[in-house]
């Protein structure tokens, strides 16, 4: 199977190794540097804790309009940046080490089994367009603060973040549909989350009602 691409993780690699003289690592520059599959690196980076079963507190309001943001851009082909505030701070040496090395070890197992196939179609506008817009419907599940008891209303969202970035980041037209039947099982598990939340709503007024009729 012929590769379209440089492994990301040979590119990570090379901008860990080989920095801009004179000029710190940003988010922003790794963004840039990236050729744009850097976008989809970090979205899966921002994501990886909401795996946890509980609610990230504090943080997933703020992380999931970051992906929102570069999830949009990335639709409209605009130059992948973040805010200066946050894309433009230099990285720490220790989390270039820990996280983008990780990254990159990480990448190396992954790209044996994630590679470009059946892709013509995962390539077009359109598709882009789709997997954009279906990330940043999950990403504003994730900045939705909900209720902390209810357990995995940050990880499945997040599960399917993951497969469909990971999917797009590698050519990926087959890894692609375990991404949509990801999106699918978020559709029954907020809508089952709603339907309980209505049943409960609607027993709470009608046991109101019943000591109103007893006052």
């Amino acid at each position: 199977m012929p590769v379209h691409h440089v492994p990301l993780s040979r590119l990570l690699r090379e901008l860990l190794d080989h920095p801009e003289p004179g000029s710190p690592l940003t988010m922003n520059q790794l963004l840039m540097r990236s050729e744009g599959r850097g976008v989809y690196l970090l979205i899966i980076l921002i994501s990886l804790p909401f795996l946890l079963p509980t609610p990230f507190l504090g943080l997933s309001t703020p992380l999931g309009i970051i992906i929102i943001t570069l999830a949009l851009r990335h639709a409209l082909e605009l130059p992948p940046r973040l805010h200066r505030r946050v894309g433009d701070r230099p990285l720490p040496r220790s989390f270039q080490d820990r996280v983008l090395g990780g990254s990159v070890r990480m990448l190396n197992r992954l790209e044996r089994w994630v590679k470009p196939r059946r892709d013509k179609w995962l390539l077009s506008p359109v598709a882009r367009w789709i997997n954009c817009g279906l990330i940043s419907a999950l990403a504003f599940m994730l900045a939705i603060p909900l209720p902390p008891f209810i357990p995995f209303t940050n990880s499945v969202p997040a599960i399917a973040i993951i497969l469909i970035s990971l999917s797009m980041m590698e050519e990926d037209g087959v890894l692609i549909w375990l991404g949509y039947a990801a999106v699918l099982g978020n559709v029954v598990f907020f809508g089952s989350l709603l339907l309980s939340v209505g049943v409960v709503v609607r027993h709470w007024s009608e046991w109101l009602e019943m000591l109103k009729s007893w006052t």
